[in-house]
């Protein structure tokens, strides 16, 4: 093939340090290179051309463009996003809401919990499918989120039990014709931190809907992203190890910063417009650093609803199963009863 010249890179950024490695990469074993598009034989000046002229302006877009289309790596930041970057991704949301709202009728409710000492931090997301776009995405909508003052209060957040004044919480989707679809929070995880006991026991009183999590690095996962502990509690509970580096670029990169996966297929991950500063501190509170040759993420001050959002992350695998199944209802809805050969149904 024959060698085509690389841009300038004077008039997309400066180079990158071409070392950087996949967490827990062995460079003996792990052999990668960056290579950009136009070495494919299917490439075009003019939609390069294109790709880099939308991306002007947008530091997402650009840096899309330099890792994706450029084939360069990606850029050794010392913190991980920014609150600018939170508020692009509010705005991809097509419909504005408030907290306490969801964008459109959803699927299902998810709550995740992030236990530090005595402090206790939650999110709850509502999933859904966007039935008007080719390939029906999934989407996902911040519904709301704060601190709770124990453990007490986690199940009523949830609007699984009434509070002390009798009201158990709903939530409610008004569809356009004045309908009333109501919600309560069907699934969750407890992230127990340094706190593993007393948050096995809230769990194991709650067993139907919330299970205990925990964030480790790849020797806990067995290298996967995801390894459940079946089996702790004398067989009460199910412990869910999770690669935290793994989620922490999957959310930060991928879901806030990119708003799209590797191969550029966009993310329906929404946040509402009332969004306060208290998440978006934790958010950006995490950096990315180099500790034994490795780049980490560490905290600085307080990331934990960044920990909840990485939890429902982890969730999302989960919640996937449900709407596939709900993708199949429809489909199979629409095609009608089989017609088999001799026209008899």
């Amino acid at each position: 093939m024959a060698h085509q010249p690389e841009p300038d890179p004077a008039t997309v950024g400066d180079d990158d340090d071409p070392d950087d490695q996949v967490p827990d990469a062995d460079p003996e074993e792990h052999i990668s290179a960056h290579v950009w598009s136009w070495y494919s034989p299917y490439e075009h000046w003019g939609v390069i051309a294109r790709e880099f002229l939308e991306a002007k302006g947008d530091a997402g877009k650009l840096l899309t463009f330099w890792i994706y289309t450029l084939g360069k790596p990606l850029p050794d930041f010392s913190v991980a996003i920014k609150e600018s970057d939170i508020d692009r991704a509010i705005g991809r949301c097509p419909v504005r809401y408030l907290q306490g709202q969801m964008p459109y009728e959803a699927e299902e409710l998810t709550m995740t919990v992030d236990r530090q000492g005595t402090e206790r931090w939650f999110t709850i997301r509502a999933w859904g499918i966007l039935w008007d776009v080719p390939g029906w995405p999934t989407w996902s909508a911040l519904v709301d989120w704060g601190e709770l003052a124990s453990d007490t209060q986690i199940a009523e957040k949830a609007g699984r039990v009434a509070d002390r004044d009798g009201h158990t919480r709903r939530f409610v989707f008004r569809r356009p014709d004045g309908t009333e679809r109501e919600y309560t929070v069907t699934r969750g995880l407890y992230d127990c931190g340094f706190e593993q006991q007393p948050v096995w026991d809230y769990c194991l009183s709650q067993d139907d809907w919330i299970s205990p999590s925990k964030g480790g690095g790849p020797e806990k996962t067995g290298n996967s992203p995801i390894r459940v502990n079946e089996g702790i509690m004398d067989d009460a509970l199910d412990l869910v190890w999770f690669w935290s580096d793994h989620f922490c670029a999957d959310l930060y990169y991928a879901f806030i910063f990119f708003g799209a996966l590797v191969d550029k297929t966009p993310v329906h991950w929404w946040l509402p417009i009332n969004t306060d500063a208290t998440y978006k501190a934790h958010l950006c509170d995490e950096r990315r650093v180099v500790e034994n040759g490795k780049r980490v993420w560490k905290r600085r001050v307080k990331n934990d609803l960044g920990d909840c959002e990485k939890n429902q992350r982890v969730l999302a695998g989960i919640v996937e199963e449900l709407l596939d199944e709900i993708r199949a209802e429809r489909r199979a809805a629409e095609e009608g009863p089989k017609v088999e050969s001799g026209g008899r149904k």
